[in-house]
Order: structure tokens, then C-alpha cells, then sequence
């Protein structure tokens, strides 16, 4: 199937599917699929890995790796597009926490579009080495930072132990965690997001996250397929 082009829909609406998406690109044995835009492209390699693309900016073009293990779902093109369009220029100069950061496909593509730091939490060893990888092919900039420790533990640290909050938090925590509110509990609770702050988190579409948590409140979300993405900010006191 060397040469094939796939539609962007057609390879997202695939990679929606998660582990089971990746997975059915690997045994049909696809060599190359460029997309018929220029925004991302997968490609196959004998380590079973998949190439993306970082969509704008600095480093567009840009090839990240991803894995087609079970335990590693990367954001989805369509998903991250929207995201930083949604964001907009609010990404240029902001500090960003990546929170269970698999392979930095969000994080790098922010600092692509501006951001002054990133910070990437990641505890799994077969993440890290992609995470790691993929920091290198952007040219190890030195506004990207790995944590490998336990997401958990982690938000428990005043600001992340960073002495600073963060403008934006972006977590991605495995679909089947179940722990979303917890985790927007922990964020709330010790200061991590900046008072202007927004923190979004993706998750299964059939998952509806809470309108409030702690100082936390929902204002926006929108579905994509099987995922969607929900974005808080905090609750203005009443006078």
C-alpha cells in the first residue's frame, strides 16, 4: 500500500479509535499516508511507530513520533487543531503544563506557536522515550521541560514545585482513568493554574465533566467524535 493517500478525515476518524485505530493501520501494513493537507502526516516505520507532524509555526512540518501501543493515544489532529484554534494567540508567551504528556505532540506544537515554557509530565518509560525523541527533533529547545514522575503526585507540589502557576494546563489522562475529577480537584486545591489561567482537559465524549470543581469553572466544551475537549477557568468571587 506504499504511495497511498488518506484524507485527514478518513486517518483521524481512524486515530479517534484509539489503541484499536492504531492498531488497524499497523496490520494493514500502511508504508507512508500523507494527507491531502499539509497540517499532519503519518508514516509507518519498521519499530511500528507512526510519524506526525507538528500543524504551524516555528517548527512546522515538524515530524513527532507515536506509537501504536496500547497504552499511548495521541491527540488526534482534528482534536489538536481545534485546540489551538480555540486558543489562539493566548498561546504566544504563555507558560504551559502538559500533563500525562505521552509524546508532546501538545505541548511542542505549543511552544511552535509561541509559548515561553513548557512543562511535560510523563511517567512512563515507553512515553518518555518518544516524549524525549520528539523533543530532540524539535532541536531540544530550552523552554521544554520533562518531569517524569507520577501526574498525582505531581499536582500535590505547590505549583508543580515550578514557584509558579501556570497560564495554561492541558491534561490528557488515559481515557479509561476515570479520575477526572479528582485531578481538577488536585489543580484547584494547590494553586497550579495562574488566577487567569485555563486549564482544559480531553476525554471520552461520553464522559460530561462536572459544570464545578473547587474554584474551577466549566465555560466551555466541544465533542469531536469520540473525544471531546472542556475547558475551565476559575470562578470569579462574588462581591
Amino acid at each position: 500500500m506504499e504511495g497511498v493517500v488518506w484524507k485527514c478525515e478518513v486517518i483521524d476518524s481512524i486515530l479517534e479509535r484509539g489503541a484499536e485505530g492504531c492498531q488497524f493501520l499497523n496490520e494493514r501494513g500502511i508504508g507512508r499516508a500523507f494527507f491531502l493537507r499539509e497540517s499532519i502526516c503519518y508514516e509507518k516505520e519498521t519499530t511500528a511507530d507512526i510519524i506526525m507532524r507538528v500543524i504551524a509555526g516555528t517548527q512546522k512540518g515538524r515530524r513527532l513520533l507515536f506509537s501504536v501501543e496500547s497504552h499511548i493515544r495521541p491527540t488526534s489532529g482534528r482534536v489538536k487543531e481545534a485546540l489551538f484554534s480555540i486558543l489562539g494567540t493566548r498561546m504566544i508567551g504563555a507558560s504551559l503544563l502538559d500533563l500525562f504528556a505521552g509524546t508532546g505532540a501538545v505541548g511542542l506544537e505549543a511552544l511552535s506557536r509561541g509559548a515561553r515554557q513548557v512543562v511535560f509530565v510523563e511517567q512512563r518509560a515507553p512515553s518518555l522515550r518518544l516524549l524525549r525523541e520528539n523533543i530532540k527533533r524539535c532541536g531540544s529547545p530550552p523552554e521544554a521541560t520533562v518531569i517524569a514522575r507520577d501526574v498525582w503526585h505531581f499536582l500535590r507540589l505547590p505549583q508543580g514545585n515550578s514557584g509558579t502557576p501556570f497560564d495554561i494546563l492541558f491534561a490528557d489522562p488515559p481515557y479509561q482513568s476515570g479520575n477526572i475529577e479528582a485531578l481538577l480537584s488536585l489543580v484547584s486545591q494547590h494553586g497550579t493554574l495562574a488566577p487567569d489561567g485555563v486549564l482544559i482537559v480531553e476525554h471520552p465524549s461520553s464522559a460530561g465533566l462536572p459544570s464545578q470543581v473547587g474554584r474551577l469553572l466549566r465555560f466551555r466544551e466541544a465533542q469531536y467524535g469520540d473525544s471531546a475537549l472542556t475547558f475551565f477557568d476559575h470562578a470569579q468571587p462574588t462581591r
